[in-house]
């Protein structure tokens, strides 16, 4: 959607559900990064904006029989700075 903020500004955003997967021959490896970065997208948003609560990601986790659940991290996320 666009949305006109001023007669000179608009913003371009998008909102609805898009659902991302693996293969199933993807590696161990693959599926942790994957898993990583989609539990990173939740802490800091995607895109520009952020900062001003534009972006907002939830993840839900859908895991067909058919599909490899994504492992959880072999190392602790760190924290993220305060302040």
């Amino acid at each position: 959607f666009t949305r006109a903020l001023t007669e000179q500004i608009r913003q371009v955003g998008f909102v609805g559900e898009a659902e991302l997967r693996l293969l199933k021959t993807a590696s161990a490896t693959a599926a942790e990064v994957f898993g990583a970065l989609m539990r990173f997208a939740a802490i800091a948003g995607v895109g520009a904006q952020t900062t001003h609560g534009f972006g907002a990601v939830d993840i839900r986790s859908r895991q067909p029989e058919t599909h490899r659940a994504v492992p959880p991290p072999s190392r602790p996320l760190p924290s993220r700075p305060t302040g």
